[in-house]
């Protein structure tokens, strides 16, 4: 059920997954609470071995992360 909501929450990010596959990566802006739970040491690998897109993930604090976010210094933002 979560690697769905990633998928989901990636397809929205990106507009397509065949988008990010023709990149073979979506990176993805967290703050660091979402990072600490260790939330995407589950779900990413799931996703990687589905799809065969990798999920780099960059953790800071949640202005910074709105300030990458604004930049789109990313694929995707989760802000909780």
């Amino acid at each position: 059920m979560l690697l769905t909501v990633i998928m989901v929450a990636l397809s929205a990010g990106t507009g397509t997954l065949g988008h990010a596959a023709a990149h073979d990566a979506v990176v993805v802006q967290s703050i660091t609470s979402t990072q600490n739970s260790g939330c995407y040491r589950h779900v990413i690998p799931a996703f990687r071995e589905e799809t065969g897109i990798a999920v780099p993930v960059i953790a800071v604090g949640i202005r910074q992360t709105l300030k990458n976010a604004r930049n789109r210094k990313s694929d995707y933002c989760r802000l909780w």
